[in-house]
């Protein structure tokens, strides 16, 4: 008999026109593939973002994510099967499990998540019966607006910025894209600095908000929207789009470059990813 441990429900999606605040819990923060997610391709790797600099100074910080079979689901508990034997790395914030082999089709299965504070998290999902052929793919990004705000997030008054994002997809399930937003270009910005992590929803239209603080507000913005999906391909196609925060008016990307001299191009801010990626691709490499 597997051991029984608390479900973690799916987390509601944020309300249109919500800001979503940072996190201040401690330990895991965020699964993937989602709670609940179907139809998860069968090379998925699994996730668990843990809050900052959770890890500092532990050696053995990728055996806190594992993966089982998961047996059955009971009143809000699950049942444990099998251990999946793979290889847990700590990338940033982040614990990736790469299973030695692909997963089974059609079947569920229990992430569990360890913790220094806290009894282990466990969600569970369910494969679908194909592996992951395309990268996420995103339609359009609607101009960004602006409102003033006094108080968000206990980060005082500044503005609010809003933009929809159109059309986002992929061949595993839209639970599992993550949606980056970069500040891609500002005056005195001297790096890509990621303002937003959502999740997708799998909706024609999903809004998207975060806030400058007032210091931030006086000069013109650019912003870049990647998408990451299960496996790690990332669109970072998209080009810079531009505001002014405090007229609130969109203008062309190219015009924003000549007046922010020296700013980095949005092309760049996917480095982050794609370093984590590479560091995965490794444990792949050595796994098959």
């Amino acid at each position: 008999m597997g051991a029984l441990l608390a479900l973690l429900a799916a987390a509601p999606a944020a309300a249109q026109g919500e800001i979503e605040c940072p996190s201040t819990e401690v330990g895991p923060l965020d699964f993937t593939p989602a709670s609940r997610a179907l139809g998860v391709t069968l090379d998925a790797y699994i996730r668990v973002r843990y809050s900052e600099d959770y890890f500092v100074g532990v050696p053995d910080a990728g055996t806190f994510v594992r993966l089982y079979e998961d047996l059955d689901e009971d009143e809000g508990f699950v049942e444990l099967g099998p251990e999946v034997p793979g290889e847990g790395q700590l990338v940033g914030d982040d614990v990736y499990f790469v299973p030695d082999e692909l997963l089974a089709s059609d079947r569920q299965y229990a992430i569990v998540a360890e913790s220094f504070e806290l009894e282990p998290i466990a969600i569970d999902f369910t494969t679908g019966r194909d592996l992951d052929r395309e990268p996420p793919r995103i339609g359009s990004v609607g101009a960004p607006t602006t409102e003033s705000v006094d108080e968000t997030c206990g980060r005082g008054a500044g503005y609010r910025v809003d933009l929809v994002v159109r059309d986002v997809r992929d061949d595993g399930p839209a639970s599992s894209i993550e949606l980056l937003v970069y500040l891609a270009r500002q005056e005195g910005l001297e790096a890509p600095e990621l303002v937003l992590r959502a999740r997708g929803t799998g909706a024609a239209e999903q809004p998207l908000g975060f806030v400058l603080t007032d210091e931030r507000a006086n000069d013109p913005a650019c912003v870049v929207v990647h998408a990451v999906d299960g496996v790690g391909n990332v669109d970072d196609s998209m080009e810079p789009v531009c505001f002014e925060p405090i007229q609130g008016a969109f203008f062309e990307g190219l015009c924003a470059a000549n007046r922010i001299a020296g700013a980095p191009t949005g092309g760049k801010s996917g480095s982050i990813v794609l370093i984590a990626l590479a560091l995965i691709l490794v444990v792949r490499r050595r796994s098959h």
